[in-house]
């Protein structure tokens, strides 16, 4: 398979071992298929909008959805909440809140912590009423 480089971190990787084993045969192939595949693994975002102030007033910029949920388990583990999902409620790329699934049994913290970071990473005011805590499916015994 031939692919045409982009000359990001991984040809440059590729090149470097290709320049090297360039005596061993068979490693430009094994190369090319390592590239072709960390390429085709693709993380689906959603960019949400944000606000942050400035000296001239509020600005805005997006944040990937999956910046935002990873900062919102990050505090809920600090928190001492074992998270088992974690869902964003958004219309269009406007955030309106979460649904956070704990594994353990929920604190009422849960929710505000939750909102907390939520307001911390998008810079617009969430609320413990803007996250659903709901309980994690036991499998029955």
């Amino acid at each position: 398979m031939d692919m045409t480089p982009s000359g990001g971190p991984a040809d440059r990787a590729a090149e470097v071992i290709r320049r090297r084993a360039a005596r061993v045969g068979g490693w430009t192939d094994i190369t090319d298929r390592a590239v072709s595949r960390v390429r085709a693994v693709g993380v689906r975002t959603w960019p949400l909008d944000a606000v942050f102030p400035t000296d001239a007033g509020p600005d805005t910029l997006r944040v990937s959805d999956a910046v935002v949920r990873t900062a919102v388990v990050r505090e809920l583990i600090a928190a001492g909440t074992e998270v088992v999902a974690l869902e964003l409620y958004t219309e269009g790329h406007r955030c309106l809140g979460a649904r956070v699934t704990p594994g353990d049994v929920s604190s009422r913290r849960t929710a505000s912590v939750a909102a907390g970071a939520l307001t911390a990473i998008l810079g617009t005011p969430f609320g413990a009423c803007d996250v659903d805590v709901v309980a994690a499916d036991r499998p029955s015994t």
